[in-house]
């Protein structure tokens, strides 16, 4: 709660929905108390609900309202978020409370994105004088981020400020080319439809791998994260930040520490809240527990152990329960309720489960083991295959182990490393992120024979070459690309260091960077810094750009190409499963009416989908009705929903064989002006690699 000096603001930013809150008032023996508190900025009406007990358990309850005034009001109302070339008219209201007759002048100190039209700037206030007008305001290009803006009010002995916040969004639809390595690489491409003021190029390199693996765990947090399976996936990198901090504990890490600790201990709460009674966990915390989940949720709970209580009751539930769906033919009672549990993915949960169960410390589980034993022998799946051999590893079986790895390295190179792939994942990856989640479990078992070897560090750059700043296409490649990371840089640390020492950067044949690793990682050591990040947007021209990029270090170093730029038209994967459709039923509105949103999303395949999403980007002025939002889920229209700045996020659990989810959505007009939302879209979640695009929905809301 704020403290004040005088009870004059002279700038309003204290916009408090809740003033006061006090869970431990005593009454005296006449039933009475005083408490102090300072109000908001606010000038409006307030509630005071105070609600008790007596010693003899009887309750009460009861209500009071007062109201604050300054001797001149000064109010505005502004969208809290808004898109390039947004045009807002905001409203100013202004009364004058004072017996006398006032000149004023308005003033408004705006950041360079926010261009203000003509304006009325000199006032005459009489006594009791409420003047109400708006002040147009436009969004300029180039301006995403968050700003602070402030209208004044001055006479000759007063002055008046409100300040608000305000979060800018690009307009048109995001692209990225992104390259990582700890080796070399060559990167082309077109970039064409460029908005401008929308491009930013990087070059970093990395002096430890702990600022990718941080790189990727704030990225991950950004990613919606409503349900438990996208919980379990945004917490679990932050383990492996922890472990890479222990050996380095300067004052940059302790800050990254202490960030990491904060998302970890943050997800787990979470992550516990979802729950079923009697054991196990669900997306949502509702019957049946899901056999998977929760075979995916017991990993992060025993990773976890090292740097946080883990709640030991509810871990030996976890157990049991999974220990109670072992069924008679060698796999986990999996029920149907949510998803279809075809064999393919009855054969991926038994070997996941196997593998979740015995990293915990399971031995009790060699009926099942050797069922999917014999099973990935036949199939020679790798993704099960891996699962299977790092189970094999951990109830001690060297010699199925081994035999696993021949078949695993066969099938590798039969397919070739840029080739790998299977029949799907624990989390329905595909493409890219199933090829990657492999790998990654595949480098991990490389690593237990504790060296690095030619095809280690081989699967290692095909790791790190399919990301870019710690973040690996779905949340679960990423947490798996991750620990890869952090083993195999713990073997790198033992290994003969190499002799190379340089960094080289080319852009469309020109010298950007040729220096030795040995001055970035000695200056970093001086200046503290952990990377060293270059802004290369220069060199890049309008069509075909190629970039090469080299890094040789005693020391495992990243280096790092990032190209980020919003077009004009949709960058719409041929390989997304499911298409979007967004429509507004009225274009134009005034201020305080309503509109409808219909949104459909539509599985485009013959085939059952696991968790879907919708992004759909709210034009600014417009807020939606929260308790609409809610039926949707009583309904059962969608399974979840979350707002999240502009944008609404809508979870189904899966959809059906073709499939069409369709949502109507309410929206109530707020802050005159015209308007465009972001980019729409919606895609898989653990393929989010593959999305369709909407273009933003545009609106004019009247005064």
């Amino acid at each position: 709660m704020p403290k004040y000096e005088s009870l004059k603001t002279a700038d309003k930013n204290d916009f408090r929905r809740c003033t006061y809150w006090n869970y431990d008032l005593t009454t005296d023996e006449e039933g009475k108390a005083e408490f102090y508190f300072y109000n908001s900025d606010e000038s409006t009406v307030f509630r005071i609900i105070a609600e008790g007990f007596d010693g003899n358990g009887s309750i009460g309850r009861t209500e009071k309202t007062f109201s604050t005034r300054d001797e001149i009001e000064i109010e505005t109302k502004f969208p809290l978020y808004a898109t390039e070339g947004d045009e807002i008219q905001m409203p100013v209201w202004i009364k004058n409370n004072s017996a006398e007759t006032l000149d004023a002048n308005l003033s408004f100190d705006l950041p360079g994105p926010l261009t203000l039209k003509n304006h009325k700037y000199d006032l005459l206030l009489k006594p009791n004088d409420i003047q109400t007008f708006n002040s147009p305001i436009r969004v300029e290009n180039g301006s995403e981020g968050d700003y602070k803006f402030r209208v004044n009010l001055l006479t000759d002995d007063f002055r008046q400020s409100v300040t608000k916040d305000l979060k800018l969004f690009g307009r048109g639809f995001p692209k990225a080319i992104e390259q990582s390595s700890i080796e070399k690489a060559e990167i082309s491409f077109n970039s064409l439809n460029v908005i401008p003021g929308s491009e930013s190029a990087f070059f970093t390199i990395y002096l430890n791998p702990l600022e990718p693996i941080l790189g990727g765990v704030e990225r991950i947090i950004k990613q919606p994260h409503g349900c438990f399976e996208q919980l379990t996936s945004s917490v679990y990198p932050n383990i492996y930040a922890l472990k890479l901090l222990e050996s380095n504990s300067s004052e940059e890490n302790k800050k990254l520490e202490k960030k990491a600790r904060h998302y970890m201990d943050s997800g787990y709460k979470k992550m516990i809240a979802y729950e079923v009674k009697g054991g196990g966990f669900e997306w949502f915390g509702h019957q049946p527990a899901s056999v998977y989940l929760t075979a995916f949720g017991l990993i992060q709970y025993t990773e976890m152990k090292d740097y946080m209580k883990v709640d030991q009751k509810m871990l030996s539930r976890t157990l049991d329960w999974l220990n109670s769906r072992k069924d008679s033919i060698g796999g986990y009672s999996q029920e149907r309720k949510y998803q279809k549990i075809t064999n393919q993915r009855y054969l991926i949960t038994n070997a996941y489960t196997n593998y979740a169960l015995s990293f915990a410390g399971v031995k009790d589980i060699e009926f099942q083991y050797q069922t999917a034993f014999e099973e990935v022998k036949r199939s020679r799946d790798l993704y099960r295959m891996v699962l299977t051999a790092l189970t094999a590893r951990q109830l001690g079986k060297t010699e199925d182990f081994n035999l696993l790895m021949e078949m695993l390295r066969d099938g590798i190179s039969g397919k070739g490393i840029e080739n790998v792939t299977a029949q799907g994942s624990i989390t329905y990856s595909g493409k890219s992120s199933l090829r990657t989640e492999i790998l990654a479990l595949y480098a991990q078992a490389l690593m237990k024979s504790g060296f690095i070897s030619d095809e280690l560090n081989q699967v290692m750059k095909e790791i790190i070459m399919s990301g870019s700043k710690g973040y690996f296409g779905s949340t679960q490649a990423t947490g798996l690309a991750l620990k890869a990371i952090y083993e195999y840089n713990e073997l790198y640390n033992q290994a003969p260091a190499n002799s190379g020492d340089s960094v080289f950067l080319e852009i469309n044949g020109q010298t950007v960077i040729d220096k030795t690793m040995t001055e970035f990682l000695e200056l970093g050591e001086k200046e503290k810094k952990n990377l060293y990040e270059f802004n290369v947007l220069k060199y890049l021209k309008s069509g075909n750009n190629t970039v090469k990029m080299v890094v040789n270090s005693e020391k495992l170093s990243f280096i790092d190409f990032s190209y980020w730029y919003r077009s004009t038209l949709p960058d719409n994967s041929s390989e997304a499963k499911v298409k979007l459709e967004t429509s507004i039923s009225k274009t134009k509105l005034k201020t305080g009416d309503t509109g409808r949103m219909k949104v459909q999303v539509k599985n485009l395949t013959s085939e059952e989908l696991p968790m879907t999403i919708a992004k759909i980007g709210i034009p600014g002025g417009m807020s939606v009705e929260p308790k609409l939002l809610k039926e949707m889920i009583e309904n059962e229209r969608v399974s979840y929903y979350e707002l999240e700045d502009n944008f609404l996020v809508l979870y189904w659990r899966y959809l059906d064989p073709n499939e069409i989810k369709t949502v109507e959505l309410v929206f109530k007009a707020e802050v005159p002006g015209i308007y465009t939302g972001v980019a729409s879209s919606t895609y898989l979640y653990y393929t989010e690699e593959f999305k369709n695009w909407n273009e933003g929905l545009k609106i004019e809301i009247e005064p």
